[in-house]
């Protein structure tokens, strides 16, 4: 049996300000350390396998956290960073919502039917994510997978696992800051165990 661990990186200075990310990089918050500081002491009793991470800074810097009491190289990939987000990079979610209020409101609601000038469509994120986590399944037959990306990210694998269509890729529930999600896959079948938990949280 491969258990896969899955989280998101923690709260960013962009994420505080409402502001789009995609494959630009904002640092993380005082939070958001607390928060990968808060999962990996949760982590800690699991001797992982192999550690993933986005080569996104945020998403790095948040594994490095979680994983300070092990001694694993974390490995970076390019496939597994944010959609990537064209104009809308750098712009507040208002800003966004202004400029192109069709594409914001697909976004949000009509993910499969989002269109950027100059950045991914949900298909795109969903080609370069699954072919990669497939492809960590096979090279890592049971054993204990940590990998740590994004939002998008995590939804679209989270949805693959449970065959859902793009078009429900926002449905509940949300996938906060270092939430912990855990699938497990005998390389028939997949089942996940834990869906965007927070129970690592301590009062903020």
């Amino acid at each position: 049996m491969t258990i896969i661990y899955l989280t998101r990186h923690g709260q960013t200075e962009w994420n505080k300000a409402h502001i789009m990310q995609g494959w630009q990089n904002a640092p993380l918050t005082d939070l958001g350390k607390a928060q990968a500081k808060q999962l990996g002491k949760k982590l800690r009793p699991i001797a992982f396998d192999a550690v993933y991470s986005s080569d996104s800074d945020r998403a790095y810097h948040t594994a490095q956290i979680i994983t300070q009491n092990q001694p694993k190289t974390i490995i970076k990939l390019a496939s597994l960073r944010e959609i990537n987000l064209g104009e809308w990079e750098g712009k507040s979610l208002q800003e966004f919502e202004q400029l192109n209020p069709t594409q914001y409101h697909n976004f949000w609601n009509l993910p499969h039917l989002y269109v950027s000038s100059a950045g991914e469509t949900f298909f795109d994120v969903k080609e370069r994510v699954i072919k990669t986590f497939e492809g960590l399944i096979q090279k890592h037959r049971k054993e204990r997978l940590l990998i740590v990306a994004h939002t998008v990210v995590v939804k679209t694998i989270l949805a693959f696992v449970e065959n859902e269509p793009l078009k429900n890729l926002w449905v509940l529930p949300y996938i906060h800051p270092t939430s912990l999600s855990i699938i497990r896959t005998d390389n028939q079948t997949k089942k996940i165990e834990l869906y965007g938990d927070i129970s690592h949280y301590e009062d903020e």
